[in-house]
């Protein structure tokens, strides 16, 4: 049994560290490569909500207690609101990392010249 579970902790730190190297990798590559891939991590914004849905959650079930006294309707109405609002940040920082992509590819065709002249 030993062994098993040395070797299911060697995987984690395997997995973990090629995890870190392409985050590294992703550091160092030029906008021009990475600004590509914004769009396609759009895909990981439900999932985000979902994980600050449960943290929350968690959060409110820990620190509950010490909450002001409001109405069970009213709490519920600002948590949609609190959701519905990270959601739109979310998918507003997403695209606004695309639009200043195309922003920079911009300005440097502007600063390159227009062709022909």
């Amino acid at each position: 049994m030993p062994i098993r579970h040395h070797a299911r902790r060697n995987s984690r730190t395997r997995i973990f560290v090629a995890l870190l190297l392409c985050s590294l990798v992703g550091l160092l590559l030029p906008r021009s490569v990475t600004g590509r891939l914004m769009n396609l991590l759009q895909v990981f914004v439900p999932l985000q909500d979902a994980a600050n849905r449960v943290a929350d959650a968690v959060g409110g079930a820990v620190a509950g207690i010490r909450s002001p006294k409001v109405s069970a309707a009213e709490f519920e109405r600002l948590s949609a609101q609190n959701q519905a609002l990270r959601h739109t940040v979310a998918s507003l920082q997403s695209t606004m990392g695309a639009l200043e992509q195309a922003n920079r590819e911009l300005a440097g065709l502007r600063d390159r010249g227009m062709p022909g002249k």
